[in-house]
């Protein structure tokens, strides 16, 4: 689990991202699961399947420029909404 976003980072992600509205952050609360393989990749999925996920940003599927891929997942817990973001270690490695 990583600690809570920064209010200064929060502020910095409003102003940058959403013109302002802190109220659209979504990521202040989070948490990463490292896998060391596909296997696992797809358990943990299938597993957050029943969290209430409000949003999956799958980085595997479409990976950015960069290469780096990666899944993250912000789902609703009595009202919070958090991220949950899913690695694979050999990628993790390589950031």
């Amino acid at each position: 689990v990583a600690p809570l976003k920064s209010k200064a980072r929060c502020i910095e992600k409003a102003e940058n991202e959403y013109e302002g509205d802190v109220s659209r952050i979504i990521d202040i609360v989070r948490a990463s699961i490292v896998v060391e393989n596909e296997n696992q990749l797809i358990a943990v999925a299938k597993a957050l399947e029943d969290a209430k996920v409000v949003r999956l940003k799958n980085r595997f599927k479409e990976p950015p420029f960069t290469g780096y891929s990666d899944a993250l997942y912000n789902i609703e817990i009595e009202g919070i909404i958090c991220e949950v973001q899913l690695h694979i270690s050999a990628i993790v490695a390589h950031k």
